[in-house]
């Protein structure tokens, strides 16, 4: 189990790199000219509760597998 969550968190680490390196050179931030990072926080804002919408997604699927009988 502790290698399965290993795995994951290093997989998590580098999606999470390169998703940075995409939005940097979408965005075009660099320490000469700033005008870019309003939209760069706010797409990184709005990805960061990407999460939050598939809490209700997870939740139906918990309760119907409670409700499903077991053989």
């Amino acid at each position: 189990m502790f290698a399965i969550m290993a795995s994951l968190m290093n997989l998590a680490l580098s999606a999470s790199q390169l998703f940075t390196e995409y939005l940097n050179d979408a965005f075009a931030v660099t320490q000469a000219d700033y005008s870019n990072l309003g939209r760069l926080m706010v797409t990184v804002g709005l990805v960061g509760l990407l999460p939050l919408l598939v809490l209700p997604l997870l939740r139906r699927e918990e309760t119907e597998r409670r409700a499903e009988p077991r053989p």
